[in-house]
Formats: C-alpha cells, sequence, structure tokens
C-alpha cells in the first residue's frame, strides 16, 4: 500500500498533549505580556498589581 507511506498517525494520546502544550504555550504567553506589572511594583515608586491580573498569573502558573 504506497499510498500509506506518507501517512501519519495520530493517537489520542498525541491530541491530548497538543492540548496540554497549546495551553502551556498560551499560559507562558499571558506571563510574558504582564511581567511589566510586577517590573513596574517592583520599583521604588511603583503600582500595585491588579488583583485580576495577580488572579490570572497565578492560574497561568498553574498550568506550567
Amino acid at each position: 500500500m504506497s499510498w500509506l507511506n506518507d501517512a501519519t498517525v495520530t493517537t489520542a494520546a498525541d491530541k491530548e498533549q497538543a492540548v496540554i502544550d497549546q495551553s502551556k504555550a498560551e499560559a507562558r504567553q499571558y506571563l510574558t505580556s504582564t511581567d511589566w506589572y510586577v517590573i513596574r511594583a517592583n520599583e521604588p515608586d511603583g503600582k500595585p498589581i491588579p488583583a485580576d491580573v495577580l488572579f490570572a498569573r497565578v492560574e497561568a502558573r498553574a498550568k506550567l
């Protein structure tokens, strides 16, 4: 069956891993995009990080 030579088999475990990998990538991206809040908060005259951002960052770290 030469038409199967280029076939790729995707298992349920492969699909599950892809979902996990995507979730981790999104979590990393969120953390990266909100790092400036942490930097700003650590400045001598820094403003506090909004509660919703803090909560979302905790949730994102839990996915990693």
